[in-house]
């Protein structure tokens, strides 16, 4: 149910996102040939993604009445575009040169760069694609102004988005900083870090969003919200677990980006706190090594399995998930049918391969 309910709204969104698109083409065209072309990258980034963040929107808005809201699929083609700016810029920061089998948007301005001749290709890509990034952001507003305009429902829904995104970054820059300094974080740290930098705005902000334009009571919306913190802590460490034991070509970027970056991931700590200091100094020039190879990938993959690590990961989503059940089930109003796929998002987080 939940995967029909998904795809079906992927492809809503999709063609909404592409009609919104290509009517600013040419109004982006007059400033600078470059405008055009970055929407259309940006609309084909943004189709190849999974688009849940839209379709939990669109979920959000039918929780308690049982039917999506007219303004449903808009809300979710702007969460989609903040989504795309938040990835673009993403990309640059971790330094991936391809994202869903792709050349990233920016290294795709790099390779351009170059063909037109441009001196710092690599800089020069960089830098457009920050400006498509923040293309994205304001274009995803503007689709948010229209549906706020729509409903008095939503009237604070710019100021709620840029709220969640504003923490997002600010989030964003402390995974930075993290990950430029040489010692671990705590696992509260870490669950705090996963719950504000992917829990609120992929899960939390869209199905508060959809609830509000529903006209649902504030009281609702809290706990909305703490189920889509749940829901984006299991979603990160899932995804940490991909990034290190995944298949290459499903996730369609190489693994190991993390331990290059040096990301303080729940593997990352547990694989510090419970090894001797003697293997500290491996690991030390393992995380945070741009060039590490897939021998020392291996090694990280080994010392998880050596220090029971994975099985701590899964006791961890298994108090999770149970908590989140829960916190589902114990919402006043909801509606049989959004139960349903809210518990069928909890198997499919936990299951998902990319």
């Amino acid at each position: 149910m939940i995967q029909e309910f998904l795809r079906e709204n992927r492809r809503k969104i999709s063609s909404y996102l592409e009609s919104f698109l290509k009517k600013r083409e040419p109004e982006l065209e007059i400033v600078h040939p470059l405008g055009r072309d970055s929407v259309e990258r940006l609309k084909e980034f943004a189709v190849r993604g999974k688009m849940i963040r839209g379709s939990l929107a669109v979920l959000g808005s039918m929780l308690f009445t049982g039917r999506a809201h007219p303004d449903a699929v808009p809300l979710g083609a702007a969460m989609e575009l903040f989504q795309s700016a938040l990835l673009v810029h993403d990309d640059i920061m971790d330094r991936d040169a391809y994202r869903r089998g792709y050349p990233s948007l920016y290294h795709q301005y790099s390779l351009y760069a170059e063909e037109q001749g441009a001196t710092e290709t690599g800089h020069t890509g960089e830098s457009l694609g920050i400006c498509a990034g923040d293309i994205a952001f304001f274009l995803g507003y503007e689709i948010l102004g229209s549906v706020a305009g729509a409903s008095a429902a939503t009237g604070d829904a710019v100021r709620y988005c840029s709220r969640e995104l504003a923490g997002v970054a600010a989030a964003q820059m402390g995974d930075v900083l993290n990950g430029a300094l040489p010692f671990p974080l705590s696992e509260k740290e870490i669950i705090t870090l996963y719950t504000n930098k992917t829990g609120r705005y992929t899960f939390s902000m869209p199905l508060a969003m959809g609830a509000v334009l529903s006209g649902t009571d504030p009281e609702n919306i809290e706990i909305i919200e703490r189920i889509g913190e749940l829901f984006g802590i299991i979603f990160q460490i899932k995804d940490d677990e991909l990034g290190l034991f995944g298949d290459e070509q499903s996730m369609g970027k190489p693994l190991g980006s993390d331990i290059k970056e040096g990301k303080k991931t729940l593997y990352h700590h547990f694989l510090y706190d419970l090894s001797p200091p003697s293997v500290h100094r491996e690991l030390d020039s393992i995380f945070g090594n741009p060039d590490i190879s897939g021998k020392e990938l291996d090694k990280v993959r080994t010392l998880i399995g050596e220090l029971g690590i994975q099985s701590r990961i899964e006791t961890m989503i298994d108090r999770l998930t149970e908590e989140l059940r829960r916190n589902i089930r114990s919402v006043p109003g909801l509606t049989p049918e959004a139960e349903t796929l809210l518990l069928e998002l909890i198997e499919y987080s936990v299951s998902r391969k990319r």
